[in-house]
């Protein structure tokens, strides 16, 4: 019992900074560049010693807290880490609790027969990251290159492309973008209509993001069930939508504002009624980002 209330107040300790940031204003899955001109599009959190990419919810939690700390880097790493590459975390610095899951096996009845295949659960661990900007003594391999802020660009041809190989429908016209599920099309307002391009192209891949849970490709209850707006199930899509957008757009170094200011009482009733839903939602985000990305490879065609 007391290890399943540790991992529920887990959920819910984390769940918190991400109501909290929505409540002061700020979507905690906005890259940090965009506030601070302090890291460049396309820089995921990445594991300093192994190089390894970090993945869905962790991906904004160490976002946020570059954000918080001003860091300038994309590079994170353990206490042992930093300790193996022969530096040392700083004293007095507070790390970043990010999480991984475990897929344990057990068997629900003791008197079961020892050749019955056991049930298998997937449990969530916490585990502390610094910053390489909060160490010190590291090697330059470790701390890699100074990070530099890029200009955004006028044109996104690898979005261009994604589409293209998409398949997907696009239809200009109106003052509004959605996802029509009945002929399977993007609605998209002109494209002289927004404020830049970053911002066309933002919006754009939030909708793509819709159009992956189609029946025949991710099949996700928001798009293949009938939902209503203003219901938690419409806002849990939206979530995805948006936090998926969030990872795209770093893919392709767009640094336009994503739209969550309509969305943000309802994810915050909806993260308070369920601490899990946010890390739902950026693990499908993940899929739907991944299975896009997918998609944009010319061995896909």
């Amino acid at each position: 019992m007391k290890k399943h209330n540790q991992k529920r107040d887990l959920h819910k300790e984390i769940t918190q900074r991400f109501i909290d940031a929505l409540n002061q204003g700020c979507a905690p899955w906005i890259r940090p560049w965009e506030d601070t001109g302090s890291n460049v599009p396309g820089e995921f959190p990445v594991n300093a010693a192994t190089g390894r990419r970090y993945q869905g919810i962790n991906i904004t939690i160490l976002w946020q807290s570059s954000a918080d700390g001003g860091y300038a880097s994309n590079r994170w790493l353990t206490y042992r880490q930093a300790s193996i590459a022969g530096g040392h975390v700083r004293r007095n610095e507070k790390g970043t609790r990010v999480v991984f899951y475990r897929t344990i096996e057990k068997r629900k009845n003791p008197t079961e027969r020892p050749d019955s295949p056991p049930e298998t659960f997937r449990v969530m661990r916490a585990f502390t990251l610094f910053n390489v900007e909060q160490c010190e003594e590291l090697p330059e391999s470790v701390m890699g290159d100074a990070v530099a802020c890029a200009m955004p660009g006028a044109g996104f041809p690898d979005v261009d492309a994604l589409v293209k190989r998409c398949g997907v429908s696009i239809r200009n016209g109106g003052n509004s973008a959605s996802y029509d599920r009945k002929t399977d099309a993007i609605l998209m307002p002109p494209a002289d209509s927004f404020k830049s391009a970053e911002h066309y192209y933002c919006t754009l891949l939030h909708e793509l993001c819709h159009w992956t849970g189609r029946q025949d490709r991710l099949a996700r209850p928001g798009i293949t069930a009938r939902t209503v707006g203003g219901s938690a199930g419409y806002a849990y899509e939206e979530l995805i939508a948006e936090i998926g957008s969030a990872f795209l757009c770093a893919e392709f170094g767009i640094r336009g504002d994503l739209r969550h200011e309509a969305y943000v009482e309802s994810w915050v009733d909806l993260m308070e009624d369920k601490p899990r839903a946010i890390f739902q939602a950026a693990a499908e985000a993940q899929t739907a980002a991944d299975y896009l990305i997918s998609l944009n490879s010319p061995a896909a065609v």
